[in-house]
């Protein structure tokens, strides 16, 4: 088969230059407002669109503080002979409030590790591994953050909000399991 190649007869030539205006932060134009939102501001029957308070506990330092503990599944940690810094790995059930782009709430986070050279961390085996079944998979997540939120209260870093959504999910689930 005879190959056949294409030329072209005018060259390319870019026209506009390119301009990265609304990736950089700080640098987006305020959006201005339709003829419909400025009619209903004159009017005074505009509605007034405030951010919500994020319905889950959300804590960078609550994380940190967790993923400065050792793995609670093989113990390793940053001071057992390896660079293992532990990660904060949310709960993965959906029974927990998890979803397709949701995460779970910060105060259901437990410490394990994450993959190091030549081997697979316990996070990286619980998020894809599927090496437990549902049931069982769920169970031993109960028991690491447990095992957590136990290490948490002894060096005094739990927080109140984080016992109140711990009660609120897990306890709701507790509670489905039982009925």
């Amino acid at each position: 088969m005879k190959r056949t190649e294409l030329k072209r007869r005018t060259p390319l030539v870019n026209r506009t230059t390119l301009t990265r205006k609304a990736f950089l932060p700080g640098k987006r134009e305020k959006k201005k407002i339709g003829l419909g939102q400025a009619v209903a501001r004159l009017v005074g029957t505009h509605l007034q669109h405030n951010r919500k308070e994020p319905s889950v506990f959300r804590s960078e330092q609550h994380c940190k503080n967790v993923a400065a503990l050792a793995c609670v599944n093989c113990g390793k940690s940053s001071g057992s002979g390896g660079p293992y810094k532990s990660q904060a790995a949310h709960l993965n059930g959906v029974e927990f409030g998890k979803g397709l782009g949701l995460k779970v709430s910060d105060a259901l986070v437990m410490a394990l590790c994450p993959d190091g050279f030549m081997r697979r961390g316990c996070h990286a085996l619980l998020d894809q591994g599927g090496i437990y079944d549902k049931p069982t998979a769920v169970a031993q997540q109960l028991i690491w953050l447990q095992k957590t939120r136990d290490e948490l209260k002894k060096l005094g870093q739990w927080p109140q909000e984080a016992e109140d959504d711990l009660i609120r999910f897990v306890g709701a689930y507790l509670r489905r399991a039982e009925a």
